[in-house]
């Protein structure tokens, strides 16, 4: 099972564990109904309600609604349980989000020193995929925490975007999405829509925003702006400039 597949189920799990204490909630659930549905829940999902020894809402709907409403609960019960006994048993699960949060943490405290070397940084990767910047107190001093999506090593900085240079100062790219556009894709450019962050007065801040990217033999050149219009215009501003400056140091 690859990352992608153990991360989706992560998800899966905890959503369907939000529906299942909505379920208990809206039921009536007592510790020892839930523990009972937990410990066996194909039996639950089956067996015959005894009135006051069931959750309260049992006691007062039809039986036909009852019997629903155990089969529900219990197909709650065995879908979190057999997606955790899928990742529990796929070898390196825990290493592989790991491996991937520290790499992506690691990377964007790289980038973000590199881009805003006045203020201090911590990256937190995270599985849900929040975005957030906060300024923090940490050791005595002041820090900004900034939450990126567990992924973002892999989506962000291996494609060469993490950092870019705007007219008015550099940009962290925090999360990206590729969008596939056939126009600029066949000119050889490549854009994602991405949320990003800048430093102003030593105040941090994002906004979504779109990146596009065109190869070279060199470097990748690179442009950010809000507007999708603005941000392919100063693109091929920059790639005529790099083309111009390739040949005449030629």
């Amino acid at each position: 099972m690859n990352r992608e597949t153990m991360v989706n189920n992560y998800h899966a799990i905890r959503y369907t564990s939000r529906a299942l204490d909505k379920y208990f909630e809206a039921y009536g659930f007592e510790a020892d109904h839930k523990k009972e549905i937990v410990s066996d829940p194909r039996q639950f999902g089956w067996k015959d309600v005894l009135k006051g020894m069931c959750p309260e809402a049992f006691n007062y709907i039809p039986k036909e609604d009852a019997e629903l409403a155990q089969r529900y609960g219990s197909q709650l019960v065995q879908r979190i349980q057999s997606l955790r006994n899928i990742n529990r048993d796929t070898e390196g699960y825990q290493t592989v989000l790991s491996k991937a949060k520290d790499a992506s943490r690691i990377n964007a405290e790289s980038e973000l020193s590199s881009a805003f070397p006045s203020l201090n940084w911590i990256a937190n990767p995270n599985m849900e995929g929040s975005l957030n910047v906060d300024r923090v107190r940490k050791s005595y001093e002041w820090k900004h925490l900034v939450d990126i999506p567990i992924t973002w090593s892999k989506k962000v900085y291996d494609a060469g975007i993490s950092t870019i240079k705007a007219g008015d100062g550099m940009r962290f790219v925090m999360n990206a999405q590729e969008r596939k556009l056939k126009r600029i894709n066949e000119a050889g450019i490549r854009a994602w829509a991405v949320v990003a962050l800048s430093v102003k007065n030593k105040e941090a801040t994002y906004e979504d925003a779109w990146v596009m990217s065109y190869e070279t033999s060199d470097e990748p050149v690179l442009s950010v702006q809000s507007n999708f219009a603005k941000c392919e215009s100063l693109l091929r501003r920059r790639i005529k400039d790099t083309v111009t400056k390739e040949l005449l140091d030629f």
